[in-house]
């Protein structure tokens, strides 16, 4: 018998949502952001995974301020 059968609806429930942490922080830790910046820190261009890592994109990052 499993050891998950024995346990209180409670634990096991902890215990998914700790495994569901730690896939969502494995799967971060892939994820990759490339920034292209001007010499006075102006952002030029990000890849096109800012989105997904960040969790928005604004546009006016690339209003020119010069």
């Amino acid at each position: 018998m499993d050891n998950a059968d024995n346990m209180p609806a409670e634990e096991a429930m902890i215990i998914e949502e700790t495994e569901d942490l730690r896939q969502a922080a494995e799967q971060s830790q892939r994820e990759n952001v490339l920034v292209e910046l001007t010499l006075d820190n102006i952002i030029k261009w990000v890849s096109s995974s800012w989105q997904d890592v960040i969790g928005y994109f604004t546009p006016i990052f690339f209003l020119n301020r010069g």
